[in-house]
């Protein structure tokens, strides 16, 4: 990936306000309800320009579409990256430059190389943990102030 910094600069802006940077369960596809943790790297906006900007300079990118419920609203574009091996040279491309994000990205990012590492199918109390961090920083609402 070979972009500038003031390209970096202004995508990591739109990821600090319109993106997601996460860790999230899900039930396996039986229904069951087994731990399933899945790195997660998207961009939400309804500007079709913004999006296909961002498509063109980072092509590990997919873009999906959401059509919208209701007809006075508009159509919702959705970037997302689900490779591990593309999300490891987005994320160290773009943490310098990422802001409100930042900490999320370092924690995706350590969970990412931990999970290319090892090679397992199982997660363990360390990926819990990491999970449960990523929920934390994600959370919605009033934060709590942090004093130095």
């Amino acid at each position: 990936m070979t972009l500038k910094s003031y390209e970096l600069s202004y995508i990591a802006g739109i990821i600090d306000g319109e993106g997601q940077i996460s860790l999230t369960r899900h039930k396996t596809r039986t229904g069951e309800f087994k731990c399933i943790i899945r790195s997660r790297i998207g961009i939400f906006n309804t500007n079709k320009d913004v999006i296909m900007w961002i498509k063109n300079k980072v092509n590990q990118f997919k873009l999906t579409m959401d059509k919208p419920d209701k007809p006075t609203h508009k159509a919702c574009y959705r970037l997302h990256i689900d490779k591990h091996k593309e999300q490891v040279i987005f994320l160290e491309n773009i943490i310098p430059y990422l802001i409100i994000k930042k900490k999320q990205a370092r924690l995706l990012l350590k969970f990412i190389k931990k999970r290319l590492t090892k090679n397992k199918k199982r997660f363990d109390n360390e990926d819990l943990k990491m999970y449960n961090e990523s929920i934390l920083l994600n959370r919605k609402g009033v934060q709590p102030l942090e004093v130095n």
